[in-house]
């Protein structure tokens, strides 16, 4: 059978071998795909794009639109580990255009929806591809979605009737205009776009669009608790100063990379803010939780390299990022190498800690000489002057192995170099 483009114009960029599809939608954008679509999406599952669209471009045929089609086969592609049950779903229709650095992934939304008690109606501001909204669906007893582009609400509407969840609505509007006239409900959530006018990122809350600091009035009036979804380059302490009552901040992890900032806001609540380091591997949850009061009081530095234990620990992301290191020391009991450097030591070896953990082998020195045995490792600086380039095109070892090599500062400002495996 011959297949067609479709009226739509289509392109494919290059970067560093991985393909972008652009599909250049108009009001007519499909919401559905129909059961020849879907037979061609399967049979051509996981190929190149590029070569499919380019295998099929003089083909043409009546009622199928191949560009439709490749852009979905890309998408899954792209997306499939960051959205495995919707890129499963054969009736789900991937936009043409997602910006995947904004779009949560499943494990992330898995752990927003735990914040729910369970059996709230809540309202999602800015529901766009719909990931988050549908995780909340499955504790909320009711959720509000709300996308103020037309075409991705049909989108989305489309796609949870394919994903057979019942419990959802949709309202295409400004989330501002629709936040005006809403009823009241007992939970909203908002993630608000972090691209200004020129498309450019902005990280500051106050930048971004809707501008929840001067939304949060409002939206604390409608519902007693707010969740904000944040960049993971967000100032803490800038949104302690910007945001009323703030009751909880969750650092999300996914495999130990910072993806997102969630900050809770509570109308009634009084009292100290809760900070929750959260690391998300495909097999656990970890979460260290530690009020706002927990600082670096409790820390023990090493004054030698001879209290440099046998054992060497790294933080995850989410706690390097929250930098309240105290609590982790009221927990392990361990000595900090530096205030500065982050990294902890025991002579004992702790079991389930919130990070990497190291043995380490030698002490050595930072240098050439001292290393020139070393052929082959992976760089971690911790306060350090040289950055891991440069110590790999000074010292000349290649990446990878099992070896590690902390090039870090301890307390005495001496610079070391720590040999590791990782445990």
């Amino acid at each position: 059978m011959k297949r067609r483009f479709g009226r739509r114009g289509f392109c494919i960029k290059s970067k560093s071998a991985t393909f972008a599809v652009v599909y250049m939608a108009d009001n007519t954008t499909k919401t559905t795909i129909t059961p020849l679509e879907a037979a061609f999406i399967r049979e051509h599952s996981g190929e190149d794009a590029s070569k499919l669209l380019f295998r099929y471009s003089k083909e043409s045929a009546e009622g199928f639109d191949v560009a439709f089609c490749v852009l979905q086969i890309e998408s899954r592609n792209r997306l499939r580990a960051k959205l495995p049950c919707f890129a499963a779903c054969e009736e789900f229709v991937f936009p043409p255009s997602i910006n995947s650095s904004q779009t949560s992934g499943e494990l992330s939304a898995q752990y927003k929806s735990s914040l729910l008690k369970g059996g709230e109606t809540m309202v999602d501001l800015t529901c766009g591809l719909g990931v988050d909204a549908f995780f909340f669906a499955q504790k909320a007893s009711r959720v509000c979605c709300c996308e103020k582009q037309d075409w991705l609400c049909k989108i989305a509407e489309s796609n949870f009737k394919a994903l057979k969840v019942d419990n959802c609505e949709f309202v295409s509007a400004a989330c501002e205009d629709y936040l005006a006239q809403m009823e009241s409900c007992e939970v909203i959530y908002i993630d608000p776009s972090r691209r200004d006018e020129n498309l450019a990122r902005v990280y500051a809350v106050e930048d971004c669009s809707p501008n929840v600091v001067e939304l949060q009035e409002q939206l604390l009036c409608k519902a007693p608790r707010v969740i904000i979804k944040l960049s993971p380059m967000s100032d803490l302490k800038s949104l302690c100063r910007n945001l009323q009552k703030v009751s909880d901040i969750h650092v999300v992890s996914v495999e130990n990379e910072c993806k997102e900032v969630l900050v809770e806001l509570k109308r009634d609540y009084i009292g100290q803010l809760t900070f929750h380091a959260v690391n998300i591997t495909k097999t656990n949850t970890d979460i260290l939780s530690f009020n706002q009061e927990t600082d670096e009081t409790a820390c023990e530095f090493v004054s030698s390299k001879e209290q440099i234990g046998r054992f060497i620990y790294e933080p995850n992301a989410s706690l390097m990022k929250i930098g309240r290191f105290g609590r982790l020391v009221e927990k392990y009991d361990f000595k900090k190498l530096h205030p500065h450097s982050h990294l902890f030591t025991s002579d004992v070896p702790i079991e389930h800690f919130c990070g990497r953990s190291f043995e380490v082998e030698e002490i050595r020195k930072p240098n050439a000489k001292a290393l020139k045995d070393i052929k082959k490792a992976n760089i971690v600086v911790r306060n350090f002057p040289q950055s891991v380039k440069e110590l790999r095109q000074q010292i000349k070892i290649k990446e990878g192995g099992e070896d590690y090599l902390f090039f870090t500062t301890f307390c005495g400002e001496e610079k070391i170099c720590l040999l590791c495996k990782r445990i």
